[in-house]
């Protein structure tokens, strides 16, 4: 449901200051940043009490962390943002495009979702959604799953750190994980030489490719002309190989 503020000049005012500050954060200062900071199509949602997002529909995620909660969505025309579908059930926060039969195609709108997070312990995108994180995302524990051609960009501080990677999709990571498990397959690849981890199961499988810096332990699995690449004083720890992969140590 979209959200419909009652007349209130100094209220509105100050919910378009907080997100003209948090979308400059998100966005490179610039002639296309300051498009996306002036864009009329954005508009606030009223939803709140989520640890956890799910995007679909290729709909891209700009995310960043603060003390606060915001969300707000944009579209090429206000027709297509007001399908935009932005509801919190059971602690995660669902974002989709509701099809209504306007003839809608993935490419052609310029679907966007902005939201500041307090903190997040799961994240999924879909459908050829892309996820960008401005500044670092920091906590215990996150869970991140791509699916369907979906992409991530991002600066991860965690202690515990899972991710699975299907359907061609692709995550730039960097920043510092003590214990992390990534699964990549059908065509997908972790770039994250600068992620540097204390311990890694990694597993590659369907010309799926992983690039990780491991400092203590590593366990690897390659399948189906995969490969798993790591750098750092780390030492494998078990090894598995089949079909044309290879798991190989780079310079450090």
């Amino acid at each position: 449901m979209l959200f419909k503020n009652e007349y209130n000049p100094q209220k509105n005012e100050q919910i378009m200051r907080k997100m003209i500050l948090f979308l400059a954060a998100v966005f490179v200062i610039g002639t296309a940043g300051a498009q996306q900071i002036n864009d009329p199509n954005v508009e606030v949602r009223k939803v709140s009490g989520y640890n956890a997002i799910r995007v679909s529909n290729a709909i891209d995620l700009y995310l960043t962390q603060s003390d606060e909660e915001v969300v707000a969505v944009s579209a090429d025309r206000t027709q297509y943002r007001d399908h935009i579908k932005t509801v919190v059930e059971d602690g995660v926060l669902k974002i989709s495009y509701s099809n209504t039969g306007d003839g809608f195609k993935m490419g052609n709108r310029k679907l966007k979702a902005y939201v500041s997070v307090k903190d997040i312990i799961k994240l999924q995108a879909s459908g050829a959604s892309d996820v960008v994180i401005a500044g670092s995302l920091k906590g215990e524990r996150l869970s991140i799953e791509l699916n369907g051609a979906s992409d991530l960009k991002g600066d991860l501080e965690f202690e515990v750190l899972d991710v699975k990677l299907n359907g061609a999709s692709d995550a730039t990571v960097t920043g510092r994980v003590v214990n992390f498990k990534i699964d990549a397959n059908g065509a997908s690849d972790l770039k994250g030489y600068e992620l540097e981890t204390d311990n890694c199961i990694a597993e590659a499988s369907g010309a799926s490719d992983i690039k990780i810096t491991v400092n203590k332990e590593l366990s690897a699995k390659a399948s189906g002309a995969s490969g798993v690449h790591y750098k750092g004083s780390g030492v494998i720890i078990d090894v598995k190989t089949s079909g044309a992969s290879s798991i190989s140590k780079r310079g450090n």
